[in-house]
């Protein structure tokens, strides 16, 4: 019996179907983003057999200190073995055979060692290695398009030929180190070291750093990063998407769960005749109720099991450059978040449905057919009102008499159109990430970076650069000093970066509270870090220097950073001269005076320090870093506008459509005293339009207010307190007018009933 209803309620079961469709699939897809590289990093990690932990010691090119380290770890029970790596960190400007040159990226040319690399997966070409061939991670070959025999030349003179391609969880993402694999180093100054410890099944690597702190006395003597902290951060991407998408489908959810309602009240006010003679057949209230529960059942799990099936297509989209990086195809654990989801969605769906059929209960014979039900007794407001028959009027009398559509309809615009101003005004933003980087990761806002190849000339290069009639001012910066914060255990990594400038003064660089340093006992601090350290404006900070080295300083200022996920710092120069700390200014921020433009200064001057080191816009500075944060969110926010679009579009499609199956008799009688078909289009058509420019004139104050809260609770996991926005009316004007124009294309769609034959309707009364 309950079967039969899917042909009688065509159009509602579609609608259901659909609704169900669109919410599984994106619950389904962004569960399946968020845990996608879980098991293929599981595998990767194992295969690899990666070091659980690689240190990259504070005198980085002193061997002896990395062999100290190297004999503390293996005085641990939990150590299996401890591997010390000479390399080469890249300063110089790498060139592929042409196509260009890679910039904005963290180069380490690594000498192949047995012990770490013997295992990496190798995707294309062969692990055998030559004098001048090279491996390189399967990222920068997807990212720059580089291809086996390709040539890597260096500035030095040195090239390498592309003879294999790999993959291991420490070379995922571009934004940290990549190590670019030799047989053996090129030369043997400039070298550094790192400290690749392995350690025995079970053991983690945080484990194994507190396990080091404890004998050591607290002191770590480098920066650890451990396998899972690594592997956490590559999956930053897809956490980020996934959890857009997750917020998402719980919003559609709790939409879809009120047009859901709406639907079936309409389905049981239709159907009271129906179901008062299943009662006087002798049907209880349970088998009643059963039938609709087994019918609309059966629409919850086919939408919500066909939206699960469906939600690969999203989720592949998002995650096939990771697992292309990986050298994998895609996720297999479609099946445990289809089946999480799906029991999700099914079992709130049905509550929905099984609480609203309970009024079958109330439902009395007798009262439906001498239609006392319908009479309410109450005197009409609008009594004494006269209206016209104008589609005007004729749409303001179904506003104030049919509250209940009214009442979803005005829901269903206020958050698709909350949705898509969402969408529309982050997108904008996103788009001044690149000009607005020095806000969004912590430094000053110069016009032209410097960094330096050749640290020997680096001050007179600083000179050089201070004495162009282009120039204001240049400002020695550096990020290459080691700071850290007092180790509390299962703390893991207490490094710091640290932004290092030799003077702050009359710089535009950002703070939430107090000010930048203006003295050498002050620091400050990411906000993030601040509140983890339970530390204020005004209070004294223990930070180490070196590792080893501790002082005190005063909290001056906090600010907010994308940098190092808001664990960093700001020193003055000055700070590590008066304690003997051995440092160098590498970088530096170029001012030019007014009127010149950083593209014009760089074409005239970028090919004559091209010895020394190398200029860049400052727009350019830390792209990857930037592109790791804004990229993502930049893929999860246009399915989240087009989903938006589609739920709004679908559940006014549903509400219309309904209206006018409710009142068809209505129609009829007018289209039999002259109205015409496109007469009684044109009031639906105006009936949405008003509720849509009501609902608009709520939604787009609120959103302006909500928008930087919601964006500021978003990003609140890296320490942002703050979030800037400046509202483009351009596109707040194009994105609304976009969303009414779907709205009313979907009033043409689910009118179209208004054709048929009125003639049949009032015969069959």
């Amino acid at each position: 019996m309950w079967f039969k209803k899917i042909r009688k309620k065509k159009i509602q079961s579609i609608f259901i179907v659909l609704i169900l469709m669109v919410c599984s699939m994106l619950m389904t897809s962004s569960f399946v983003i968020i845990t996608a590289g879980d098991t293929p990093y599981k595998e990767l990690s194992g295969e690899c057999r990666s070091p659980i932990v690689k240190i990259y010691p504070f005198q980085s090119n002193d061997p002896a200190i990395a062999e100290q380290i190297k004999e503390n770890m293996e005085k641990l029970d939990m150590v299996e073995h401890v591997e010390v790596i000479p390399y080469h960190y890249m300063l110089e400007r790498i060139q592929i055979d042409g196509k260009g040159s890679m910039e904005g990226y963290f180069f380490d040319l690594m000498p192949w060692n047995d012990k770490t690399y013997g295992s990496i997966r190798i995707l294309e070409g062969s692990r055998e290695l030559k004098e001048g061939q090279c491996l390189i991670s399967a990222v920068l070959s997807n990212s720059e398009e580089i291809r086996l025999g390709d040539t890597l030349n260096m500035e030095n003179g040195i090239s390498y030929q592309v003879t294999g391609i790999y993959t291991d969880p420490y070379n995922m993402n571009l934004s940290f180190d990549s190590e670019i694999i030799v047989k053996e180093n090129p030369r043997s100054e400039d070298l550094k070291y790192q400290v690749h410890v392995f350690a025995k099944e079970g053991s983690s690597g945080n484990e194994v750093i507190d396990a080091y702190r404890e004998q050591n006395d607290g002191i770590l003597e480098g920066r650890a990063i451990t396998l899972e902290a690594r592997i956490q951060n590559n999956q930053i991407t897809e956490r980020i998407i996934g959890g857009i998408l997750l917020g998402i489908s719980v919003v559609i959810l709790l939409i879809s769960g009120i047009m859901i309602r709406y639907m079936i009240k309409s389905t049981l006010a239709s159907e009271k005749k129906t179901i008062a003679i299943y009662k006087m057949l002798g049907y209880k209230n349970g088998r009643i109720i059963s039938i609709y529960l087994k019918f609309y059942g059966f629409l919850v799990v086919m939408g919500t099991v066909l939206g699960s099936c469906l939600s690969k297509m999203i989720s592949d989209s998002f995650t096939k450059n990771t697992f292309r990086n990986m050298g994998v195809t895609s996720s297999s654990s479609i099946v445990s978040a289809g089946i999480l989801c799906s029991g999700i969605i099914i079992a709130y769906a049905m509550i929905c449905v099984y609480l609203l059929l309970r009024v079958v209960g109330n439902i009395r014979p007798m009262e439906v057919f001498r239609n006392e039900a319908a009479y309410s007794g109450k005197k009409q407001r609008n009594a004494g009102k006269v209206l016209g028959f104008s589609p005007i009027h004729m749409a303001m009398r179904m506003i104030f008499r049919d509250k209940k559509n009214t009442c979803m309809l005005v829901i269903t615009c206020i958050m698709a159109a909350y949705c898509v101003n969402f969408a529309a005004t982050a997108m904008g933003l996103l788009g001044t990430f690149e000009e607005s980087n020095y806000y969004w990761l912590g430094f000053d806002k110069h016009d032209v970076s410097f960094s330096s190849t050749d640290l020997k000339t680096y001050e007179k290069t600083v000179e050089k650069l201070q004495k162009e009639e282009e120039v204001e001012k240049v400002i020695k910066t550096t990020t290459r000093v080691a700071v850290s914060v007092p180790w509390v255990k299962g703390m893991g990594d207490t490094i710091l970066s640290v932004m290092v400038y030799d003077t702050y003064e009359n710089l535009d660089m950002p703070v939430i509270q107090g000010r930048n340093p203006a003295h050498s006992d002050e620091i400050a601090m990411g906000s993030l870090m601040a509140e983890k350290m339970n530390k204020q404006v005004g209070d004294y900070v223990d930070i180490y220097l070196n590792g080893n080295q501790k002082v005190t300083l005063l909290l001056c200022g906090t600010y907010q950073s994308f940098y190092d996920m808001g664990k960093s710092c700001r020193l003055l120069g000055k700070t590590l001269e008066e304690k003997d700390v051995s440092f160098q200014y590498e970088e530096a921020s170029v001012y030019l005076k007014e009127g010149i433009e950083p593209e014009e200064f760089l074409k005239d001057h970028e090919k004559e320090y091209e010895s020394d080191g190398k200029l860049i816009d400052r727009a350019e500075k830390y792209a990857n870093i930037l592109d790791m944060i804004t990229g993502p969110q930049m893929l999860a926010i246009r399915p989240f506008m087009i989903m938006a679009i589609l739920l709004g579009a679908l559940n006014i499609i549903a509400i219309v459509y309904l209206k006018n199956m409710d009142n068809r008799k209505t129609q009829s009688i007018y289209k039999a005293i002259g109205y015409s078909s496109g007469h009684l289009l044109k009031t639906n058509i105006t009936y949405v339009f008003l509720i849509a420019l009501f609902s608009l004139s709520i939604t787009i104050p609120i959103f302006i207010v909500a928008f930087p809260k919601t964006m500021v609770l978003a990003l609140s996991m890296m320490g942002f307190r703050e979030y800037p926005v400046s509202y483009d009316i351009t596109v707040v004007i194009i994105s609304n007018l976009g969303t009414l124009a779907v709205y009313l294309l979907s009033v043409l769609f689910a009118s179209k009933s208004l054709y048929d034959n009125p003639i049949s309707e009032l015969t069959s009364e």
